[in-house]
């Protein structure tokens, strides 16, 4: 499950992909939601039946992508005060795969109010974690992640927040515990490799470092993750540190070769250049790394300010800037987040449409 999409702010070029960690491509498009109704079955008792429909279509919507559309539907057809716990339970969830984890986290814990069903309450304490961990909550994260684990041993995806939130509040080695013990059950989790990469980063363990971030990139060799992306970056780094510095240039320069945005590898370069004596060629990337870096700088800051203050247009403009540096599908979430806070506004839903349909290509 997604969150509000934003770029870690512990480091917006290091983690700003891996806030990601959330794993769904949209399809955006809002659906006539009365032909969603029209579609589902007569059914449960328990529940009445526009209630019952409302919650079937709603799932519907949201098997197809459409989580603005879920939302839509439960909205009109929900009192969310006197709701069903497993109707605010999807609704929180529509939530974070639309990138508002504020308002899924709210819904959640409403849910969690009423009589659940025990998948019902393993899914909702795992929604919580990932949406802590995609806004930063890394405590938060932890104790949903445990709780979730206390309920369903075996959950790979409680595990994974597990080791994320482990990772970044400085527990390095067991966040390395617990990637093995998710790479032991699924040896090709591309997220627990790279967890494994970070951790041994932290503990300055470059050889082994690289070694897990090149595995990434051996299962994500189209870097279609977050994780694969970042990957590549990282295990360049990883040569840099091993005083490698004729591959770790290479390594760089196809880095900086295949994303044109990223401040980092031009660093590496002249880092690189400077320690052998280069001082021309440092020189010569410094105008590549200034505009870079403010590009950079510029999303930092939107990002600050949508996390204090969040708000439909600054959402947009995030959104602008990742189709400038070719990340459609954080450019997608984005807007579709810009979407749940302010769903008037028409040129936005066009704009989605557009980079829906870039993607698509």
């Amino acid at each position: 499950m997604g969150a509000m999409f934003l770029p870690s702010l512990s480091s917006i070029c290091t983690f700003s992909r891996l806030t990601a960690i959330v794993i769904v491509a949209l399809v955006v498009g809002c659906t006539d939601a009365s032909e969603e109704m029209d579609q589902v079955p007569p059914g449960d008792a328990s529940f009445p039946r526009n209630e019952l429909r409302a919650i079937a279509a709603a799932e519907q919507l949201g098997a197809r992508g459409d989580y603005l559309g879920a939302i839509a539907l439960l909205e009109q057809n929900l009192d969310p005060d006197d709701a069903p716990p497993r109707a605010l339970a999807y609704l929180a969830f529509s939530y974070l795969r639309a990138g508002n984890a504020m308002r899924s986290i709210q819904l959640a814990h409403q849910a969690l109010r009423g009589s659940l069903e025990p998948d019902l309450l393993v899914d909702l304490h795992y929604s919580l974690a990932e949406a802590h961990v995609n806004q930063g909550e890394f405590s938060k994260a932890l104790k949903e992640s445990d709780i979730t684990l206390s309920l369903a041993p075996d959950h790979l995806g409680a595990l994974h927040m597990n080791a994320v939130s482990l990772q970044h509040s400085g527990k390095h080695d067991e966040a390395d515990r617990i990637a093995r013990l998710i790479l032991a059950r699924d040896v090709s989790h591309i997220a627990a490799h790279f967890v494994r990469g970070l951790a041994a980063v932290s503990l300055r363990h470059p050889s082994e470092a690289r070694a897990a971030f090149l595995r990434v990139v051996e299962l994500d060799p189209g870097a279609r993750t977050p994780e694969g992306r970042e990957a590549r970056y990282q295990a360049a780094k990883a040569l840099a540190d091993m005083g490698e510095g004729p591959e770790a240039e290479v390594a760089m320069k196809g880095v900086m070769s295949a994303d044109p945005y990223d401040p980092r590898p031009v660093l590496g370069l002249l880092k690189l250049y400077r320690r052998s004596g280069r001082e021309t060629e440092a020189e010569a990337m410094l105008p590549h790394f200034t505009r870079r870096q403010t590009l950079a700088d510029e999303m930092r800051n939107l990002t600050i300010a949508a996390q204090s203050d969040p708000s439909g247009k600054l959402m947009a403009r995030l959104a602008e800037l990742y189709v400038s540096r070719r990340e459609l599908a954080a450019a997608a979430q984005t807007l579709t987040t810009a979407l749940t806070l302010d769903p008037k506004q028409v040129e936005w839903r066009r704009r989605l449409a557009e980079i829906t349909r870039e993607r698509g290509r």
